[in-house]
């Protein structure tokens, strides 16, 4: 028989093709993915007019903090000052370009490591990003966060030269956008610092300068903004005291977990959860050639919960189901973890990874196809269709001319008209959930000294009886408003503005 003489670059060649369509294939998905949240099917929510108004802040001279209170660590202000200074796409443009960053990273270490379906993990990650129930979309503190976790995790598996400064940098990325998503990085940060070490002291003090000298980048700007600012005080109390003294809570274990069960299936978070875990731990029990690593994971996932955990907030009803963001990351993380490193055949079998990937994105697929077959442009949200919004923007106000109480929908007003609030206080649920917040009615007499000091014109009252933990508080504000401000009548709706006698 003839024998046929295949060229020794024959299957190379064969292989690299076939790694240019994953990758071709995996970048396509990614970009869809962020394409369907766009400016023209934006997903509005009122944390992103509150970072948008931020970034509107900043561009005009102002400081956080100092100018404007909100409790976010600073970087996600200067991330929307900067995207926002790119124009009405900016933000997703820089949005879409992270993800799609840390995904062919993550891709890279999946075709490097053999695994069987390599586009599989990228692909979830960004199914899981992208949902819509639990991301709003895009421009989150914790999708910026994840996105910065996937990296840290693909850079500190690597070899990459000065990988533990990049380390350190990612560290403060992640620290300085979302305080309390330093405890899923916290496993991870622990394992690059002492895994692997020969000389344990001196190759772990070695590692943890250079993450030090890392850290230091972001931190150094940061630190002299504010202080040459004269800021460094705000920027203290706001964004690290308050957390501390008044946003964490404590609530019981089993309340914590019916409220995350709840959004985990309402999500369809909840079967990609427990496949992964469920194969964590089975990759743990029959073998895994990085159990260290293996179990760095697991830990993450259980801190991926922190959020809820320290505020009770999904307890308390509120719609913060992006709490739980950080399982986009490291879900697929651990996952990596069990296809690159077990020894049973079992995990790794061809036919039983494509039934593991089915099981793993099943939910989250679903999810998206039925929210983008729904998808159309234009839709506006209630505050721009509301008769107030319409009455104003004739009126066409300026800096300090109007204050909104009571309604974060409502800031989208002041992204809108460019301007900014005559107050720091731009919401004020703390008055709502805290017993003794305010309680000698020192800051409600702050923003009506600011109110009278700027003549604000228009004021946008949202707030009842209810919306006061104290009736003290309620009292106060009811009063100075009926003296010093006017109903102004609105053909369509019970009217919520007043304007100055």
């Amino acid at each position: 028989m003839h024998q046929v003489n295949v060229p020794n670059n024959f299957f190379s060649l064969k292989t690299l093709k076939k790694e240019r369509f994953v990758i071709a294939g995996v970048t396509t998905i990614s970009l869809f993915l962020s394409f369907i949240h766009c400016p023209l099917f934006n997903i509005f929510y009122d944390d992103k007019e509150i970072f948008k108004y931020a970034g509107l802040l900043i561009s005009k001279g102002s400081v956080p903090y100092r100018d404007f209170f909100d409790h976010k660590p600073p970087l996600i202000f200067f991330i929307n000052y900067f995207g926002l200074s790119l124009g009405a796409w900016g933000l997703w443009i820089l949005d879409t370009v992270l993800t799609l960053i840390s995904t062919l990273f993550f891709l890279r270490k999946c075709i490097d490591n053999k695994i069987t379906f390599p586009w599989l993990l990228p692909i979830l990650f960004n199914l899981l990003l992208r949902n819509n129930i639990i991301s709003y979309g895009i421009g989150m503190t914790r999708e910026y966060t994840a996105i910065f976790l996937l990296l840290f995790f693909c850079i500190a598996i690597g070899t990459l030269k000065y990988k533990y400064f990049f380390l350190g940098l990612l560290s403060a990325l992640i620290f300085f956008t979302q305080q309390e998503q330093i405890l899923p990085l916290a496993p991870f940060l622990f394992y690059a610092v002492f895994a692997g070490t020969t000389h344990f002291y001196y190759d772990a003090l070695k590692r943890m300068t250079m993450i030090c000298a890392g850290f230091l980048i972001i931190v150094i700007p940061l630190l002299s903004y504010f202080i040459l600012h004269h800021s460094l005080k705000y920027f203290w109390e706001d964004a690290f005291l308050f957390n501390f003294n008044w946003y964490t809570e404590k609530k019981s274990v089993a309340e914590h977990a019916r409220a995350i069960t709840q959004i985990l299936q309402k999500s369809g978070y909840d079967l990609t959860l427990y496949v992964s875990v469920i194969l964590c731990f089975i990759s743990l029990y029959v073998g895994n050639r990085k159990k260290i690593l293996l179990i760095t994971c697991l830990f993450a996932i259980a801190f991926s919960f922190s959020a809820e955990l320290l505020s009770g907030k999904l307890i308390a009803g509120l719609s913060v189901e992006y709490y739980l963001l950080p399982l986009s990351a490291t879900l697929p993380i651990s996952l990596f973890t069990v296809f690159a490193f077990s020894r049973d055949l079992f995990l790794l079998h061809k036919l039983n990874q494509l039934i593991y990937g089915i099981l793993l994105i099943f939910n989250p697929f679903f999810i998206l196809l039925r929210y983008t077959i729904h998808l159309h442009p234009g839709n506006k949200n209630p505050v721009e269709i509301s008769s107030e919004f319409q009455y104003l923007k004739k009126q066409n106000p300026q800096d300090y001319q109007l204050y909104i109480f009571y309604n974060s929908d409502a800031i989208y007003m002041y992204n809108q008209f460019k301007i900014l609030s005559p107050s720091p206080w731009i919401y004020h649920y703390f008055w709502h959930w805290y017993n003794t917040w305010d309680s000698d009615n020192k800051k409600l007499d702050a923003i009506t000294l600011d109110l009278q000091k700027h003549k604000t014109n228009f004021i946008l009252d949202y707030s009842d009886e209810n919306s006061f933990k104290d009736k003290d508080n309620y009292e106060f504000w009811k009063s100075f408003l009926k003296n010093k401000y006017t109903l102004v009548p609105m053909e369509s709706s019970n009217t919520v503005l007043w304007k100055l006698k």
